[in-house]
This record gives structure tokens, C-alpha cells and sequence, in this order.
């Protein structure tokens, strides 16, 4: 969502400022507070959850010139405020779409596919051969999933034998595609979708309109990454145009319809910036659940509702394997119609 100039900015505080996530906070206050902070974390679950904005409140914590009595960071201190605002020396991302040394944002021919060798070794080559400036340096491998097998066995090496006062953050939504043995390396910190009331909440802070927000939130799946990416009004209202167009193919007696609203809205994704089908299909997936519950005094077409939603998950999960949008929607669409 393209974000207004007056949006506000919410400023990140130590681990106070992380929203609805008790469990991964109070593992990570006890590991601090008793001594036993890995170098090695794995923050996985839904994408969209505050895992690395707790990442970085995280390093605030382990280099905060003034922490408070409890042991989380000031937030007010230069090197809290350095740390908020991504200006830290020693708080590095690695990422597929990060130069390593610049630490600038990479985009079009200079961005990968995937988190390469060749950017893990630039980050030993060049920046974990010295010692850090503060007390920590800390390294967020964001999308960790993102990582080819032979970036991960070069980063491996460096979690095995890390650098002096050197923690890694890696940071992901699909934690089962990393090797084996890079999470086992890893201390796990688990992260759950955020209830709606807290989605709603950042969708205030950041001036949505509250129907838009609502709708919004509605379909985030508790991501309020995802939200914010919805909460587009034109987009929106386009969205909920293409789940219209969908569902009476699904109705329609005329055998083309579906190959047709496959190749318009796979046409018309193309265009967009975003990722338009994995987001209307999820709003699908959320019609057929609310059918299915609307229905349960009903248990046929409860199944029958309860079987479709089943069927899109599986589709969106199809996605991230390169499946290609159009097959995968005309085949969905053929499967949908049959489950009857």
C-alpha cells in the first residue's frame, strides 16, 4: 500500500513495542535475562507478524547505552535510535534483495531470485572479519527460506563458528525449506498471527479508512504485513471484483467460463506490483470457511464448503512452488466445481 506522507511512524522501543506476541517475548526476556541468548536464532511463523521489527528490538536490547531495570532496551539512546532507524553499524540484513556492503536496497537486473553464495561470503569477507564497534553486531537474514543450499552451507560454517559477540536473526514463513541442519543450529522462537483487534490497530496508526481496514483485516489471515498490502481502497475494491468474477465462474453453466477468468486475472496480476493472486485466493479461501461455519447446521454443504477452502490452501501453497497462476487457477477452479 502506497502509504500517505502524514502516515505516522511508529518508533521502535525494545521488546514493549512488539505487539501480540507474549510467547516469543517472554522466551526471549528470559534468555536475556538469564544469560542464554543464542547466536543462532530462527524467528519463524506467518509472514507479516512483527518478526523482524522484533529482531531489531531484539538488538536494541543487547546494545541500548541506558536499559531500563528490566532489561529491555531505552529506545531513546543513540544507539536504540541508530538501531530504529536502520543506521546501526553493526545491524546488517541479508537479504536477496539487499547489496551486502551498502546495505541498500537492491531492484530490477542488481536483485536475485534467491539469497546467493556470493552475497553470504561478501558478508564474511567484508564485514565479520572485524570486530564490532559496540557490544554486539547483529546479522537479520530476512526470508531465510530465500537461501540457495549453497549460501546455506556457506552460512553454516559461520553459525558453527560464529564471529566474537555476533548473533544472527534468521527470519521466516516457510522454516521446513531451510536444511536441516541450519535449524538445528538455531534456537527457535515462534511467532503467531496477530489477533484482528491488533491488525485494526496498525491499520488505524497508519490512517486507513476503517472500511477499507476492516475488510483489510478481515482477510490478513492475522498478517498485518498482508493487511497493509490490502488496505488499498482501489485495490481493494478491484480484489473484491476479481473473487465476484471467480465465484460466478464457478456458477456458470458455459464450459469456457473458467479458462477465461483464469487467463483475464492471470493477465491483469501480471501487471500489478503486487501479489494479486495469492491475495485474492486467500479471500476466497476465507468465503468458503465463512460458508462452511455459516452452514454447520447443514453438514453436507458444510463439507462441501469445508472442502473447497481445503482446496484453495492448497493452491496458495502450490504458488510458492512456481507453479504457473493460470493452470493453477484453472485447475483449482475445475476442482472447486466438482466438490460437490
Amino acid at each position: 500500500m502506497a502509504q500517505s506522507a502524514e502516515s505516522p511512524r511508529v518508533p521502535l522501543e525494545g521488546l514493549r513495542s512488539i505487539r501480540a506476541q507474549p510467547k516469543a517475548i517472554d522466551f526471549l526476556r528470559h534468555a536475556l535475562s538469564s544469560g542464554r541468548l543464542s547466536t543462532a536464532l530462527l524467528f519463524e511463523g506467518p509472514d507479516g507478524v512483527g518478526k523482524e521489527r522484533c529482531a531489531r528490538a531484539l538488538a536494541q536490547c543487547t546494545v541500548c547505552l541506558s536499559p531500563r531495570e528490566d532489561g529491555d532496551a531505552c529506545g531513546r539512546c543513540a544507539t536504540c535510535r541508530a538501531v530504529d532507524h536502520n543506521t546501526y553499524v553493526d545491524l546488517m540484513t541479508l537479504a536477496r534483495d539487499v547489496n551486502v556492503l551498502t546495505q541498500e536496497p537492491q531492484s530490477g537486473s542488481d536483485a536475485k531470485s534467491e539469497i546467493t553464495v556470493d552475497k553470504v561470503r561478501e558478508l564474511q569477507r567484508e564485514r565479520l572479519i572485524y570486530m564490532p564497534h559496540g557490544s554486539a553486531r547483529w546479522i537479520i537474514v530476512r526470508d531465510a527460506h530465500d537461501l540457495n543450499a549453497s549460501a546455506s552451507n556457506s552460512l553454516l560454517k559461520t553459525l558453527e563458528e560464529p564471529p566474537a559477540n555476533t548473533h544472527f536473526a534468521l527470519i521466516t514463513h516457510r522454516p521446513s525449506e531451510l536444511l536441516v541442519t541450519v535449524r538445528s543450529r538455531c534456537q527457535r522462537v515462534r511467532f503467531a498471527p496477530l489477533p484482528t483487534e491488533d491488525v485494526l490497530a496498525i491499520l488505524h496508526e497508519h490512517k486507513v479508512p476503517e472500511a477499507v481496514a476492516a475488510d483489510a483485516a478481515k482477510f490478513a489471515e492475522g498478517s498485518a504485513g498482508r493487511a497493509l498490502a490490502m488496505a488499498d481502497p482501489e485495490l481493494m475494491a478491484s480484489r473484491k471484483s476479481w473473487l465476484d468474477r471467480l465465484l460466478a465462474a464457478l456458477r456458470a453453466a458455459r464450459p469456457g467460463a473458467i479458462v477465461d477468468v483464469a487467463e483475464s486475472f492471470s493477465k491483469f496480476a501480471e501487471g500489478q506490483d503486487g501479489d494479486e493472486v495469492p491475495v485474492v485466493l486467500t479471500m476466497l479461501e476465507r468465503y468458503f470457511r465463512d460458508e462452511a461455519l455459516a452452514n454447520v447446521t447443514d453438514a453436507r454443504k458444510a463439507m462441501v464448503f469445508a472442502a473447497r477452502s481445503q482446496l484453495v490452501r492448497q493452491t496458495i501453497t502450490s504458488l510458492d512452488q512456481n507453479l504457473k497462476a493460470q493452470m493453477a487457477i484453472e485447475s483449482l477452479l475445475v476442482r472447486l466445481r466438482d466438490a460437490r
